[in-house]
C-alpha cells in the first residue's frame, strides 16, 4: 500500500497526461465545428441576386439607386432593408469615398457604386431605377446599372445598361427583370415606373 505523499507512479501520470490531450483534441475538433457551421450559415446568407450602379470616381453628384420587387416595396437609401432586399450603403458622390491618410496622402475609391442584394427567389417582376438626387457637375452623368447572379464560382452579369442623368431628381428606369421559381431572370426591358413621386408624397421621403 503507497502512504501518503508517495509518488504515484509512472503509470499514473501517463494517465493523466492523456486525459489531457484528449481533451485538447476535443476542445479543437468543437472549434473546428463551430467555424465550420459559421462559414455555412454564412454561405446561406449570400445574395442571390446582386444589382449594381456605379458611375465615375470624380463625380460629387448623388445618385440614388431604387429596386422595386414583386410585392411593391422598395428599397433604397431611406429604408435599406425590407423583405428579401438589402441596400449596402448610400453613397453620396466623390466627397464620401476620400480618405486621408496620417502621412497627409488622399486615397480615392475608383468609383462611386450602390449595391442592392437580393437574398432569395420571390417569383415576379422586379424593378430597378437610379435617381438623381443631387446634381452638382455641369456635364451629364452616366450611370452603369448591371444585375449579377451569384453563385459558387462567383457573380456572373445577366443585364447591363447605361443611364444618363443630367437634372437634378431626374428619374430613369434602368430596366426590368423577372424572377422565375427556378431562380431565372427573364423579360428584361425598360418599361418606365417612376418610385420617388409616390414616395414623396406618401410621406415616405424628405426632400
Amino acid at each position: 500500500m503507497r502512504s501518503r505523499g508517495e509518488f504515484p507512479g509512472i503509470a499514473t501520470v501517463d494517465v493523466c497526461i492523456n486525459l489531457v490531450l484528449v481533451f485538447a483534441v476535443l476542445l479543437r475538433l468543437s472549434i473546428v465545428m463551430a467555424n465550420a457551421e459559421q462559414q455555412k450559415n454564412q454561405q446561406t446568407t449570400h445574395a442571390a441576386f446582386l444589382v449594381k450602379i456605379n458611375w465615375p470616381s470624380e463625380s460629387k453628384d448623388d445618385v440614388d439607386l431604387y429596386v422595386s420587387d414583386p410585392l411593391n416595396q422598395i428599397v433604397y437609401f431611406r429604408q435599406k432593408q425590407i423583405g428579401l432586399m438589402s441596400l449596402d450603403r448610400d453613397d453620396t458622390g466623390r466627397e464620401q469615398n476620400m480618405v486621408t491618410l496620417p502621412d497627409g496622402r488622399v486615397v480615392q475609391s475608383q468609383f462611386n457604386e450602390e449595391q442592392v442584394n437580393i437574398r432569395g427567389i420571390v417569383e415576379g417582376e422586379y424593378v430597378v431605377n437610379v435617381h438623381m438626387y443631387r446634381k452638382t457637375d455641369a456635364l451629364p452623368t452616366n450611370v452603369e446599372v448591371a444585375l449579377f447572379k451569384s453563385g459558387a464560382g462567383g457573380d456572373m452579369e445577366i443585364h447591363k445598361q447605361m443611364v444618363t442623368l443630367t437634372t437634378e431628381r431626374e428619374e430613369e428606369t434602368a430596366f426590368r427583370f423577372t424572377l422565375t421559381r427556378d431562380g431565372g431572370a427573364v423579360d428584361v426591358n425598360r418599361l418606365p415606373k417612376h418610385f420617388v413621386d409616390r414616395l414623396q408624397s406618401a410621406g415616405s421621403e424628405r426632400f
